[in-house]
């Protein structure tokens, strides 16, 4: 019998640093499970080590990261998908049908985990709980590296996102080479992921579409990116096209239903935006996108690698793209449904220090598009 968390409190009052800090100096074993809204990701430890972690976000699953990392197509992941049961996990048949050797799959599994928990760095709300729980049986790949370093490299990300997010605010917009790549090599002794990264700048890809090409990972692309604009060699421009001519390049023809309802969520968000800037200042963004995430949760085709921007809305151009590749009959209500459980989400979090009129105006938006699009 569970006799429940034996640590708890709220990511507002304790960040994980801390929290994991603690549990490393005190040696202890069991999990620790983070939570906002219906998103959880829990890491297990060993005499105040981290072993691993796991999350309920599907982008954070491993046949997700190794499909963003280009180390898996789509298609590959749906067929050996379907193949996995109680038994036979992922990784083991990946590795049975030489579609990685072992030596990937331990890259890819240290990685993935990694991943998740300095994610967690970026939370700055939620509840954290720990309990002494016997751990799971879970891959026989287990982290190998430090909780020190573990801790270390997270601040050091969230310091680093900090910077990516002032001079990269909308990942919408398209990076442009002020010199030629060669002249740049010239110039400059460049690593391996600056060289890749300059291979992807044509004056059209926009830093999302580079994000999920490099197989880098969002934080290793932007941090390069950040590196190559910070010295003069990248500057990034607003999208040339409009919203309209964007979901005309994509084949959408319900083009005027979704813009305009891009553009009236757009409004709310902007509203809301506002209101939270004047009484949470900079903590706004990461509260705001904090939600965001947790909306990914329910929407990945639609809310997947978006990011809002310095108003608090969300990039027409890239919600767009996201929903091109569903069926025509399906976008308008896959795309409206995931919009309002945002503005849902915010509602409830912030609802109470909204002024009479917003909330009230919020409200009933939310109301009659649940009434209309009923899942």
């Amino acid at each position: 019998m569970s006799e429940g968390p034996i640590l708890h409190g709220e990511l507002r009052a304790f960040s994980i640093a801390d929290v994991m800090g603690l549990l490393n100096m005190t040696r202890k074993s069991g999990m620790l499970k983070c939570k906002q809204f219906t998103l959880e990701k829990e890491i297990f430890w060993t005499e105040g080590d981290v072993t691993f972690a796991v999350s309920n976000l599907p982008e954070d699953s491993l046949g997700e990261f190794l499909v963003a990392r280009g180390r898996l197509s789509r298609k590959q992941l749906q067929e050996v998908s379907q193949k996995v049961t109680g038994e036979s996990r992922l990784g083991k048949i990946l590795v049975r049908e030489t579609i990685l050797s072992p030596r990937d799959l331990w890259w890819a599994v240290q990685t993935q985990v990694l991943e998740i928990i300095y994610s967690l760095f970026q939370w700055d709300h939620g509840i954290f709980e720990f309990s002494n729980e016997a751990e799971e049986e879970f891959e026989k790949i287990q982290l190998s590296t430090s909780t020190q370093n573990i801790i270390m490299e997270g601040i050091r990300r969230l310091d680093e996102w900090g910077r990516i997010r002032e001079r990269i605010p909308d990942v919408s917009r398209i990076p442009v080479l002020r010199l030629t790549a060669a002249e740049i090599d010239k110039r400059v002794e460049l690593r391996d992921t600056d060289r890749k990264i300059l291979t992807s700048i044509d004056g059209r890809r926009a830093v999302l579409s580079i994000v999920k090409e490099s197989g880098l990972g969002e934080f290793e692309t932007q941090l390069a990116l950040l590196g190559l604009i910070s010295a003069g060699y990248v500057e990034l421009q607003a999208a040339k096209r409009s919203s309209a001519s964007m979901a005309k390049f994509l084949g959408i023809d319900d083009d005027p239903i979704l813009v305009k309802q891009i553009s009236r969520f757009n409004k709310f968000y902007q509203d809301l935006y506002r209101t939270l800037e004047a009484k949470l200042g900079d903590k706004a963004h990461g509260r705001v996108q904090g939600l965001l995430d947790i909306a990914a949760y329910e929407a990945a085709e639609v809310i997947k690698g978006l990011k809002i921007d310095s108003k608090g809305g969300l990039a027409e151009a890239d919600l767009l793209s996201n929903v091109a590749d569903l069926p025509l009959d399906e976008r308008a209500r896959t795309l409206i449904i995931a919009l309002n459980n945002h503005l849902l989400a915010q509602f409830q979090e912030f609802g109470n220090i909204l002024d009479k009129d917003l909330r009230a105006d919020v409200y009933r938006t939310i109301q009659e598009y649940q009434q209309r699009w009923r899942t």
